[in-house]
């Protein structure tokens, strides 16, 4: 039973998720309960010696395969795509995570090939059957496929990443590939405009202040900038604030947006519309700060602050030494 994990270069440069992809993985077992995991890295300029601090000597990887090359500078997925379309038949399993990157290739790969993907794993039962959420994250469906090849991507949010092992006895195979692509090379890129970044990742950061539309403005959320320097902490928003202009769409949370789990999630301003809930609830402690004691979102907080946040958010800024 061959698995394929696929992931973007980029990626793997800014956080952990591939050992959560790699947890997800080593749930899939044949009846002789034996698995082979192989990575796919797809990128431009990837250094060697940086795959292999993080890949080897990890007991469940057979082999890591890295295609390297300009056209992949900026992840295309009809470029991806076709890639994979000359790897496929080789794997039993093609693993993407569940953001763009691979919400963005997994449906045009399924309908090349003819299979039924399954998106937003949560867990995996055995090597047929699954669990994924739908309806904003508020009703747990159990698929089965029976599809020669399946496509999955996961919600690694829900997989730990603590058991992964390394032996300096073992040594993972590590295949470098820098061919000509031109093959590959469906869609051209033209350029990138460049928007505002969040200082801290999202999928990593252990505090998240998320903002919405109760902020009010751009300068709504420039003291929540304040509070996140003083705690070290990501900034998000909800769509509503985002489609407001507040701030870009790059620190969108909810489901259009990322899927996050930190530790703590501050929720300012935020009333709980359903898509939002569903980007944050695996988050291990929610606080919450509104006006409206009857907003959704105190239905989900572990705690839970009633009053003006244009008055308290000064007030904990000038707590915070």
């Amino acid at each position: 039973m061959n698995i394929l994990i696929c992931i973007e270069y980029k990626e793997l440069k800014i956080n952990n998720i591939i050992y959560n992809l790699i947890e997800s993985a080593k749930k899939i077992k044949n009846d002789k309960n034996e698995n082979n995991i192989y990575i796919l890295i797809i990128g431009y300029k990837i250094k060697k010696n940086f795959i292999k601090s993080k890949l080897d000597n990890i007991v469940n990887i057979k082999k890591v395969i890295i295609f390297n090359n300009i056209i992949f500078k900026n992840i295309i997925s009809e470029n991806v795509v076709n890639l994979l379309l000359n790897l496929y038949k080789k794997y039993n399993y093609l693993i993407f995570p569940s953001n763009h990157f691979g919400k963005n290739i997994l449906p045009r790969l399924a309908s090349k090939i003819d299979v039924s993907p399954i998106s937003d794993v949560i867990n995996i039962l055995n090597k047929n059957t699954f669990e994924k959420l739908i309806h904003s994250g508020n009703i747990k469906l159990t698929v089965k496929s029976y599809d020669p090849i399946k496509l999955l991507t996961i919600r690694f949010t829900n997989f730990s990443n603590i058991n992964i092992i390394k032996n300096t006895k073992y040594k993972v195979k590590f295949k470098y590939i820098n061919n000509n692509f031109d093959k590959f090379k469906k869609t051209k890129f033209i350029n990138i405009k460049e928007i505002e970044k969040n200082n801290l990742n999202l999928n990593n950061s252990k505090i998240i202040i998320g903002g919405g539309r109760g902020l009010k403005s751009i300068k709504g959320f420039e003291i929540l900038k304040i509070l996140a320097k003083k705690l070290n902490a990501a900034i998000g928003a909800t769509r509503s604030a985002v489609d407001a202009g507040y701030i870009s769409n790059n620190f969108q949370i909810g489901q259009s947006g990322k899927i996050i789990a930190p530790d703590i999630y501050m929720a300012i301003g935020i009333s709980g519309a359903i898509q939002h809930i569903a980007g944050i609830k695996d988050s291990k402690t929610i606080i919450s700060i509104n006006q409206d004691e009857e907003a959704p979102i105190f239905s989900i907080s572990d705690y839970g602050i009633i009053g003006d946040l244009f008055i308290l958010l000064p007030k904990l800024i000038k707590m915070i030494k």
